[in-house]
């Protein structure tokens, strides 16, 4: 599912996967608190990891309280993501054990927002990186926990609609941010959905190799959600 433009909120639910590709700060900060706030009504955890957390949420009211309380984290990106090259199987690893954690600790599940922009402006960063988001967005589908993920394109330019693509659900905020396609796992079956055609086809191929690279053995190329494709594509 994909949409462009609009207000910065969309209706979650449980083992969601969605990306925003942004170009503002504020466009950033009314989509996390809103998805945070969702999260606070659902009796889930909350966690947001950015380079200044705290200052994205004002918005979301008593921040202190709930960090106090346990119910929201407000971390630094090195709280969820390990420095240098990134580690697809560890890093799914450490959400898979932040979810654990909210349910022992009596949450619902856990919900999780990031704004991944800084861990993801090297090229081959940007590769491993869609490499987790692929093998995270398989463990999100079926656990009691949804996640956010923001780009800004201001930072990445066609980076972030390449990052958007290995998301099930996306929003950009400007067309150019749309992949128009999306590829993600579903057991051992890579799923193709939107549109393929030569304005988007190197993007195309970008994500393909990100799945490839989850390491999960044979692969089934499942395009039964694929609108339309080109010659290129």
């Amino acid at each position: 599912m994909a949409t462009v433009g609009g207000p910065a909120q969309l209706d979650h639910a449980v083992g969601d996967h969605v990306c925003w590709v942004v170009d503002a700060e504020q466009t950033k900060r009314d989509a996390v608190v809103a998805f945070l706030r969702d999260g606070l009504t659902r009796g889930e955890r909350l966690l947001y990891v950015a380079d200044q957390p705290l200052g994205d949420l004002v918005a979301l009211g008593d921040v202190t309280g709930l960090v106090a309380d346990g119910r929201l984290r407000a971390e630094p990106l090195t709280a969820l993501f390990t420095a240098g090259h990134v580690d697809p199987v560890t890093q799914v690893d450490r959400l898979r054990e932040l979810t654990t954690e909210a349910l022992d600790d009596g949450y619902a599940g856990l919900r999780v927002a990031t704004d991944g922009t800084a861990l993801v402006t090297d090229t081959a960063e940007r590769r491993a990186f869609m490499t987790y988001e692929v093998l995270a967005d398989r463990y999100i589908a079926g656990a009691p926990l949804s996640v956010l993920c923001t780009y800004d394109d201001r930072v990445l330019g066609e980076g972030a609609s390449e990052l958007a693509s290995v998301h099930r659900r996306r929003h950009a905020t400007r067309p150019a941010g749309d992949p128009r396609f999306g590829v993600h796992l579903a057991g051992s079956r890579v799923i193709v959905s939107g549109e393929v055609d030569l304005a988007n086809h190197e993007r195309f191929a970008i994500a393909l190799g990100a799945a490839a690279a989850c390491d999960v053995g044979d692969l089934l190329l499942d395009l039964t959600e694929l609108d339309f494709i080109d010659s290129r594509g």
